[in-house]
């Protein structure tokens, strides 16, 4: 066998191989740094009408050509890391002007020709090893079909890497742990031992790790399964039920894209917005307070307990086994909540006695309430205007509540099965009870992501609000929510934001010794985390289903993975 054949054959193996496994890890980041800065510089564009790189996201819509070939799948799979993607089998001159036409295989001279003529009244772009360029056409040419140069080629079109007179746009990159200054040896080995530990333990059945420096993607993997039952792997893009990081997921990004837009002050009181309050003692806290939590508000109140009457059973117009008009709320697939319900919700809210001392007291009360303020000053329900303000400019598809309505069951990570209120295993709807019974949409609780979608959000949060080449939150407000604000009062809160303890105490971190005093993030209970560090530019994200089967299972905090992972990820760092 000759030297040349042999390359071509190993190609060949590569690329099936990465179609096959669904790249769990991704080329790019599996390969030295040499190689991947070497194969960098052999790549050539065009950039015909000026369509390098791809700007925003949510104003195109992305075609993509599936030429049924194994280099097409690892095309389409590495353009999902950015964008939603319509596939069709085949060119046709019916596109609407303003598609995106994404294609990663060769095409014949008539083809080609189809191509020219479409793009006249289309953006395309064209990632392949075509030796003569279109004028009119964005074209990346790579010198070898490998998994690495589609990677690259796919980084350069969106914007992830700079290239040449492309600049970069900001979105996540995916590259070597080396070159973003970490040893990565020692980065990938401390975290895939501290991750076996767990399951080890049953502290978890699966999870998944991710760590950004710079902008960089640098690791993800995942470990274990969806359950005990070890039958389905855990998977990169599988989708988690983030529990309270929805409330800076969410309800927070929601409040600082208001005051951006100038219809929302965390200086305001609540009852200004939510006029409703003003009757009860809640109308004059101010969401300063509110945010840090220190709004002397209770910790939070167990709404269904109040369904059932003194037997147990539920009482008349809570909850029925079929939906119908008087009782459209989803809580399982034979449990349907009263309309009314929501009315009963605010009710507690209002009554709830306030606290004597104004000190922090961590609280979710008024998160259940930022759905109908953002509907109040947008004009727009919860989840669609978090879709169209937030998620799609990021190009983050996998964010939903809700998530079995949006995503494939087998995508979606279960929790725990309910032994005392909805008598199921939970899957597909949110853990958190409260949440369950405002329809699965809250700022409380509620998101659904994965890993990648969640990193996007927060490198927008360490890029001061700029994400894709687009100043998606106002520069200033990021820094505004994330800082310490009442640090001189022991209260270690942002606005919305967990921060590192005042004093590092080991028993009580949930983060790293070595995380910055600007650093910031929060935890899940349902046993997810995340933490950006602007001052070493880090992202850190751990997913675990760790409430299966129980919330019982604390193994995740009695055996301090996060914090001890958090901590390894600093260590590695060269």
């Amino acid at each position: 066998m000759n030297k040349f054949f042999a390359i071509r054959i190993y190609i060949f193996v590569a690329i099936l191989l990465a179609s096959l496994t669904g790249f769990s890890q991704y080329p790019s980041m599996e390969v030295s740094g040499f190689d991947f800065n070497k194969n960098l510089k052999s790549i050539r564009i065009k950039n015909g009408s000026s369509i390098l790189p791809i700007g925003k996201l949510h104003t195109e819509e992305f075609i993509f050509i599936n030429r049924s070939s194994l280099s097409s799948k690892l095309v389409n799979k590495l353009c999902k890391r950015y964008v939603n993607i319509q596939e069709i089998g085949m060119l046709h001159n019916s596109f609407s002007q303003k598609n995106i036409i994404l294609i990663g295989s060769s095409f014949s001279k008539k083809e080609m020709n189809l191509l020219e003529y479409l793009s006249t009244s289309n953006k395309i772009i064209l990632i392949n090893d075509e030796r003569s360029f279109l004028s009119t056409i964005g074209h990346i040419q790579l010198k070898k079909l490998d998994p690495l140069s589609f990677d690259q080629g796919i980084q350069i079109a969106f914007g992830a890497l700079s290239f040449d007179q492309l600049k970069s746009t900001g979105r996540l990159s995916y590259m070597p742990a080396e070159l973003a200054g970490f040893k990565a040896t020692l980065l990938a080995d401390s975290i895939s031992q501290i991750s076996q530990e767990g399951l080890h333990a049953a502290a978890y059945p699966g999870a998944t790790v991710l760590v950004a420096k710079g902008g960089k993607v640098v690791y993800l993997k995942s470990f274990g399964y969806h359950d005990y039952q070890k039958i389905r792997p855990v998977k990169t893009d599988d989708i988690y039920d983030l529990a309270s990081i929805t409330k800076i997921a969410a309800a927070t990004t929601s409040l600082m894209k208001l005051e951006s837009q100038n219809t929302f002050s965390h200086q305001d009181s609540l009852g200004k917005y939510l006029p409703y309050f003003n009757k009860s003692n809640k109308g004059s806290l101010i969401f300063t307070d509110i945010l840090t939590h220190q709004a002397k508000l209770q910790a939070w109140i167990p709404y269904w307990r109040s369904t059932l009457d003194e037997n147990g059973r539920w009482q008349k117009n809570t909850f029925q086994a079929s939906k119908n008009e008087n009782f459209p709320i989803q809580v399982t697939e034979d449990l349907f909540l009263h309309k009314d319900y929501k009315a009963e919700i605010y009710a507690a809210i209002a009554a709830s006695p306030l606290r004597d001392t104004k000190d922090y007291l961590y609280s979710g009360l008024v998160f259940y309430l930022i759905p109908e303020l953002v509907k109040n000053q947008s004009a727009t329900v919860f989840n669609e205007f978090l879709s169209n303000e937030i998620y799609q400019p990021l190009g983050a598809q996998s964010f939903s509540f809700n998530a079995r309505l949006h995503h494939s069951m087998h995508k979606i990570i279960p929790t725990e099965k309910d032994t005392f209120f909805r008598m199921v295993q939970i899957h597909g709807d949110v853990h958190d009870e409260g949440s369950a019974m405002m329809n699965g949409v809250s700022g409380n609780a509620g998101l659904f992501s994965n890993a990648e979608d969640l990193a996007k959000l927060m490198q927008m949060f360490l890029q001061d609000g700029n994400y894709g080449g687009q100043q998606i939150i106002e520069k200033g407000i990021v820094h505004e929510y994330t800082r310490c604000h009442f640090c001189h009062e022991d209260n270690k809160r942002g606005l919305g934001f967990d921060k590192p303890l005042i004093e590092y105490d080991e028993e009580k971190s949930s983060v790293a010794k070595s995380a910055s005093p600007s650093s910031f993030g929060h935890s899940g209970y349902t046993g997810t985390f995340v933490w950006a560090d602007p001052e070493n530019d880090l992202i850190y994200i751990f997913f675990s289903n760790r409430v299966l089967p129980t919330r019982l299972n604390r193994k995740l905090y009695t055996m301090n993975i996060r914090p001890r992972m958090h901590e390894a990820i600093y260590n590695a760092l060269n």
